[in-house]
């Protein structure tokens, strides 16, 4: 039952990335006239960097001050990373699937756990990522490029290694046990 509510979840987040694509140059398109679309991804990466922070706070044992640090220092090399992407819409891949990680790491810790549960969970968010652009493919005003894929898949690896590393600073792990006690 545990990972049925969670799957939902994952279920609809993803379905809300896969149902944005056909609008998605559109909004780019309209933020962009005004002026707006960088400011509206920083405010989507601070958005997601304060939900991972509360994220980790609730999930772990470590002290409020740790679990700051370890976001900021996230979110830090999150903001470097956008010095050198060019454009702002390149960037909301970092975002979009960076947060994809985690959350398969959360869905699949009622399922699996150690080595198994990181592996299931790359594999499933590389395969997501992967199907963004494979519908983009498929989608009349929207073009497949191999960059976005790239894009992509990076992140959900970079959020995946940002898991692990949040794992290691804060010494916390995912069981079904301690999310579903404090939730």
């Amino acid at each position: 039952m545990v990972f049925r509510k969670r799957a939902m979840l994952l279920v609809l987040y993803v379905g809300m990335l896969y149902l944005f694509i056909p609008y998605g140059r559109q909004v780019v398109l309209f933020l962009r006239e005004r002026n707006l679309l960088r400011f509206a991804v920083a405010v989507s990466t601070v958005l997601v960097l304060l939900a991972i922070g509360r994220a980790l706070y609730l999930h772990s044992q470590a002290s409020r001050a740790r679990v700051v640090l370890t976001t900021a220092g996230i979110g830090a090399f999150y903001f470097l990373l956008f010095y050198f992407v060019d454009r702002p819409e390149e960037r909301l891949h970092f975002v979009q699937y960076g947060l994809l990680a985690p959350l398969t790491v959360y869905v699949f810790s009622a399922k699996f756990k150690g080595p198994r549960l990181f592996i299931v969970s790359v594999v499933i968010a590389l395969i997501l990522a992967a199907g963004d652009e494979t519908i983009q493919y498929f989608t009349p005003t929207r073009v497949f490029e191999w960059q976005d894929m790239h894009y992509n898949l990076a992140a959900v690896m970079l959020g995946m290694s940002f898991l692990k590393i949040a794992q290691r600073i804060l010494n916390w792990t995912w069981s079904s046990e301690n999310l579903d006690e404090k939730t």
